[in-house]
């Protein structure tokens, strides 16, 4: 049987026809990117109706393989953030989703970017020109050693006791009380907040702007579902989470800004999804964070400033700490410092 192979883009204009106005395009559908995806691209503030956000691959009117995009701005210039890459099961190794990504470096090629691809994407994004290097993010954990055995029950309660006896709960939670910092949560940056944000980002490898802060705060590519088994899963790259939570957070010691932070909230984290803050009031911000995830009480706490983990470490509330190396990937003329840290939140790691 003779295949026929259609690939296509889908511009912004698509998506608004296909999801908002009820006008077919072809072959576009839920399956290929969600409605709430779909309405935070649409919303992005550098997003036109002619730019191309998603490249997909057809085989006999099938979807075989597809990625999406959206648009951000480093220092005064326009970049492309990769946010997904599918390909079909049955179609793998057939080369659809390097041709998918293909598309898109050859329309935007020396500012197309991806950060924390699956291996085998990585692979794709090496055979498209681009650059990989692999960049630190911290796991801290209260999970046990698991395992079964003589062996893996001596490891399980050494561990516990170790943390029985390490743990500076206590200490940390009368450091917090007797904290003198204020808060205020917000879902908007102005630009008291982002100047702030700008001086204190030069150990960052990005710096997005305002417009793309406020953007993630208010639309988000996630949505919390609480009954999340009874979702219709249209897509392969889901909108849904059984718990979901972003919050801005602005920190004040004597009515002074002394740090911002973005905390994202799911089921079994709390991701510290961008982090800034004056150096000489580090303490308090760090307390307000530590407040903040002993309110929420989850298993792990995901961070990539060695400063706020260093922190964490010293009060030993967690048992582990895991340290997992993100890809990431760049063009050729970007020049990438190592020596400055990727925020947990870049890319497309916004939720």
């Amino acid at each position: 049987m003779n295949e026929n192979i259609d690939l296509k883009l889908y511009s912004v204009a698509d998506l608004k026809d296909y999801f908002f106005h009820n006008k077919p395009v072809e072959l576009l559908s839920d399956k290929i990117i969600s409605r709430t995806r779909a309405w935070s691209i649409i919303h992005n503030p550098y997003a036109t109706d002619d730019l191309y956000v998603v490249s997909a691959l057809f085989v006999n009117d099938e979807i075989a393989a597809y990625t999406h995009l959206f648009p951000d701005e480093q220092d005064g210039q326009r970049i492309y953030w990769n946010t997904t890459l599918y390909c079909a099961p049955k179609y793998e190794g057939r080369g659809y989703a390097a041709i998918v990504i293909g598309q898109f470096c050859e329309l935007y090629g020396e500012h197309y970017f991806d950060l924390n691809a699956a291996a085998a994407s990585v692979a794709n994004l090496k055979f498209c020109g681009l650059n990989v290097e692999y960049v630190p993010q911290y796991i801290l954990s209260g999970k046990a050693i698991s395992g079964k055995g003589l062996k893996a029950i001596g490891a399980k309660l050494l561990e516990k006791i170790t943390y029985i006896c390490t743990n500076q709960k206590k200490r940390l939670l009368q450091e917090i009380a007797n904290a003198t910092f204020t808060l205020k949560y917000t879902t908007y940056l102005d630009d008291k907040v982002y100047e702030f944000v700008r001086e204190h980002s030069t150990n960052s490898v990005f710096l997005r702007p305002k417009e793309i802060f406020n953007w993630i705060l208010t639309y988000p590519l996630m949505q919390e579902s609480p009954l999340i088994k009874r979702v219709v899963k249209d897509s392969e790259f889901t909108s849904t989470r059984a718990a979901f939570r972003m919050f801005g957070v602005e920190v004040y010691n004597n009515e002074q800004l002394i740090g911002f932070y973005i905390l994202n909230v799911s089921e079994k984290s709390v991701d510290v999804s961008y982090i800034y803050y004056d150096s000489e009031q580090e303490k308090k911000v760090f307390l307000s964070i530590a407040e903040h995830i002993l309110k929420f009480n989850k298993p792990h706490v995901i961070t990539t400033d060695e400063h706020l983990l260093h922190f964490f470490q010293t009060y030993k509330i967690y048992t582990r700490t895991s340290k997992y190396k993100k890809s990431f990937s760049y063009p050729h003329g970007f020049v990438y410092d190592s020596s400055k840290i990727m925020q947990s939140g870049d890319g497309d790691n916004i939720t």
